[in-house]
């Protein structure tokens, strides 16, 4: 998925006020921690930087595959509740983000190597 795509999806399921620059720098902070807490910590990745994402990046892919992609809709949904002060919606919403999320990581560590500890001496 997009950042375009992830953005006009969640606007169209929840119809909101916010810029698309606030929305790309909420999917920006949470590539950033997909990047910190999965992506970097598995050996095929040890060349793999993120910088986050501004508006010249709207047609760049997210890092979660699309067969999990979902979370990012589900997690500007439940940021649009947050800051609309609807703490029903956003509990309900950050709930289904969640387990999407887990989900995700779950399948990323049973399909992935782990990072190796580097021995030093003998």
């Amino acid at each position: 998925m997009r950042v375009q795509e992830a953005i006009e999806k969640a606007d169209r399921l929840r119809p909101n006020r916010f810029s698309d620059m606030e929305k790309i720098e909420w999917l920006s902070m949470l590539d950033g921690q997909v990047y910190d807490e999965v992506i970097s910590r598995y050996e095929e990745n040890v060349d793999v930087v993120f910088d986050g994402y501004d508006e010249e990046h709207m047609n760049e892919d997210l890092l979660i595959p699309d067969t999990y992609a979902k979370v990012y809709v589900d997690y500007l949904m439940a940021q649009i509740d947050f800051y609309n002060r609807d703490m029903g919606m956003y509990n309900n919403q950050i709930a289904v983000f969640s387990n999407g999320y887990q989900d995700f990581k779950n399948w990323y560590i049973r399909n992935h190597m782990p990072m190796q500890p580097k021995r030093t001496g003998v």
